[in-house]
Order: structure tokens, then C-alpha cells, then sequence
């Protein structure tokens, strides 16, 4: 089998690999300030590591995706899907820094803090050339690798699999109108988020979702999540709710 040429693993391949590397995070890391950084922080190293990986896969399969040209439209709907998504996102868990918001009921709304915990990478302050690189590197993750590679999986593969179970996916056109395929890539986004997220994340799913249909552009969609990604890094640079992270 020609492993470049097989469209199944060049759709699900990366975002499983992800997946998998995510997992190191909670398997090597140890509550223990005193520890070196490798354990007490293992996103530090595991982040950069998804990113290069994945972004290494993604090139591989490259000619394997669906991706046409985009015009004008495409990219307008994505980046306003995008802002209008984010700003749901992040909406709540100001609510909660402004007023104090954050209790057992207020929490499965999103309305909590989220000053910690999440990939904070003031505990790199003390090297410079680390910090910088750390951040350039969690922006390259969240607006491109992250985009791609959710969307390749939700939007590509499992809503067009969904859809058709029985046929080759690859056949399915992009944003093809199936309840089955919309609720269960919307399902699947939703659950592999923390619970202050689920309720913004079921929301962004909707209005992706539409978007996909909308726009029948698998493009339009990576551009409305790297833009809602790029925001929301923008954000947490600035308010330090590193919890979004």
C-alpha cells in the first residue's frame, strides 16, 4: 500500500498524531514546581513537538487534500465566522475575570476563571530566546497546525464519512448536507475540550458547521479557525487567562 497516496490516513493520520503526542503531557507531567521543566511543564516541549510533527505530516499528504481555489467570499465568511466564534469563546470567561463570576453551575456556561491552569509561558521569562520561541511556537501551533489539522479530520474526513459510510469519503463533497455527518464532527469537536469550553465549543461547531455548508470550502474553514485561533492567542498575551490554552 502506498501509504502517501492512501487519502484516509492523510485526513485522520495527523490529527491522531496529535492526539497521541497530547497524551505525553499528562503522562510525564508531575505537579512539582521544584522539578526540572521537562516534568513540571511538559507542554513547553510537547507543543513545539505536535507542531513540527504534524505540520511535517500535513506536508507529506499535502496532494491528498481537497482544497480548491478561494475567493473573495470563501475568505470573508471564514474570517467573519471566525471573529463571531471567538468572541462567543471568550466572552464568558470575561464575564467570570470582570465580576467574579465562577462557581459548580457557572462553569459548564464557560463563565469561570481561566487565569490557570494552561500553558503559561511566563515560567520561561527568564530566558528570553526561550520565551520568545515558545510563544512564535504556540501561535504557529494554534493558527496553522491546529486549523489544519482539525479541520482536515472534522470538516474533511468525518462529517464527509458520516455522511456516507458505505462509499469512499473522498467522493463525498465538502459541506454536503447530512445531519448524521453535521452532528457527529460536531459532537466529536465538542467532547475533546475541557468542560468551562463545551458550551462555546458546541456554538463554534454550529457555526462552522454552517460555514462548511455555506461556503462547500474546506478552505474557508481552516481560515475561520486559524482567524478564531490568532484572536484568542491575541487575548491571552494580553490578559494572561492562560486557561484558554
Amino acid at each position: 500500500m502506498n501509504l502517501r497516496a492512501n487519502q484516509t490516513a492523510a485526513y485522520v493520520g495527523p490529527f491522531l498524531v496529535f492526539m497521541a503526542l497530547q497524551s505525553l503531557v499528562g503522562l510525564v507531567k508531575v505537579d512539582n514546581p521544584l522539578l526540572p521543566w521537562w516534568q513540571a511543564g511538559p507542554e513547553h516541549w510537547v507543543y513545539p513537538l505536535q507542531t513540527i510533527v504534524c505540520l511535517g505530516l500535513i506536508g507529506y499528504w499535502w496532494k491528498q487534500y481537497s482544497f480548491r481555489p478561494m475567493g473573495g467570499r470563501e475568505i470573508g465568511w471564514g474570517v467573519v465566522v471566525g471573529l463571531l466564534g471567538i468572541a462567543l469563546w471568550i466572552i464568558p470567561g470575561e464575564i467570570s475575570r470582570r465580576y467574579g463570576i465562577d462557581n459548580v453551575w457557572s462553569k459548564w456556561l464557560g463563565i469561570t476563571s481561566r487565569s490557570k491552569p494552561g500553558y503559561d509561558p511566563t515560567v520561561l521569562e527568564h530566558a528570553p530566546w526561550a520565551y520568545v520561541t515558545s510563544v512564535a511556537l504556540r501561535f504557529v501551533r494554534m493558527t496553522i497546525a491546529v486549523a489544519f489539522l482539525e479541520e482536515l479530520f472534522m470538516r474533511g474526513f468525518l462529517w464527509r464519512y458520516l455522511a456516507h459510510p458505505e462509499g469512499e469519503f473522498q467522493k463525498v463533497p465538502i459541506g454536503v448536507w447530512s445531519l448524521r455527518g453535521i452532528v457527529g464532527s460536531i459532537v466529536i469537536f465538542t467532547i475533546g475540550h475541557s468542560v468551562p469550553d463545551l458550551a462555546a465549543c458546541l456554538i463554534y461547531g454550529i457555526l462552522i458547521s454552517w460555514l462548511a455548508w455555506k461556503t462547500r470550502s474546506l478552505g474557508a474553514c481552516v481560515v475561520c479557525h486559524g482567524v478564531s485561533n490568532l484572536v484568542l492567542g491575541i487575548y491571552v498575551m494580553q490578559s494572561r487567562q492562560w486557561g484558554f490554552w
